[in-house]
């Protein structure tokens, strides 16, 4: 199923976990952490201005999936985000 999204936009609505923080040499941080809807989880880059957090989240960004052979097949899937908005806690019920 992953093929049939990659390197199409989506949106996905999810909660955050090993959330990791880097300073970039342009002032952002960029962010990687995965995002899991309870059934899947996909991992996440973003660059961003504002500190995130482990919360439920709105995704926007583009879908790819990497392919590569280390002993056997491997492939990672990725939504590079474009923006992270923070659920409203009365959503989240």
């Amino acid at each position: 199923m992953p093929d049939r999204y990659n390197r199409q936009p989506v949106t996905v609505t999810g909660i955050i976990s090993n959330l990791r923080g880097q300073p970039s040499h342009r002032g952002a941080v960029v962010y990687t952490f995965d995002l899991s809807d309870g059934t899947a989880t996909v991992y996440v880059t973003v660059f961003a201005t504002k500190p995130l957090r482990q919360t439920a989240v709105v995704v926007e960004g583009t879908f790819g999936q990497t392919k590569w052979r280390v002993n056997g097949s491997h492939s990672l899937v990725e939504i590079t985000a474009r923006t992270v908005t923070c659920v409203p806690e009365s959503k989240k019920k």
